[in-house]
């Protein structure tokens, strides 16, 4: 504290304020970054960027089946077997969750600003077990199941 206290107070008071818009800056980066505009589309965070499901599995009839349909690109998490992984692509896209997932739990978000549609299924054995579809603007769906 000597190099301060031998300091002007004209000096010191410079100082005083520029520590304190430093710290004023940090709490509005800090606040825009926590709290987003409402109309900023969600984005995925996650850096890993899985693009489809790939299991070592053949597939069999009783094979729960996430069924994304839309012409937009998308990201997305399912959520089964106790595991969580986010996914993203273009288009229809179809992940399979082998034969006893348990409790499903799928979210998906268009990463557009239209009213394409974007439809979610979960499917098994062939039929359709639950849907959720949107047309909003960056629009998202929710599907939870027990299998």
């Amino acid at each position: 504290m000597g190099w301060f206290n031998n300091q002007s107070n004209g000096r010191k008071a410079a100082m005083g304020v520029a520590g304190i818009c430093c710290i004023a800056l940090i709490i509005i980066f800090a606040a825009f970054a926590l709290f987003p505009d409402k109309n900023t589309p969600l984005t995925n965070t996650n850096t890993t960027q899985p693009t489809q499901t790939t299991n070592t599995h053949t597939q069999t009839n009783s094979d729960v089946i996430v069924q994304v349909l839309t012409a937009d690109n998308w990201t997305g998490n399912l959520a089964y077997n106790g595991d969580e992984r986010s996914v993203q692509g273009t288009g229809n896209n179809k992940f399979d969750l082998g034969s006893n997932p348990g409790e499903v739990s799928v979210n998906f978000q268009k990463g557009t600003n239209d009213t394409n549609t974007l439809t979610v299924n979960l499917i098994q054995g062939g039929n359709t077990v639950k849907t959720q579809t949107t047309t909003a603007d960056y629009g998202a769906v929710a599907v939870t199941s027990n299998f």
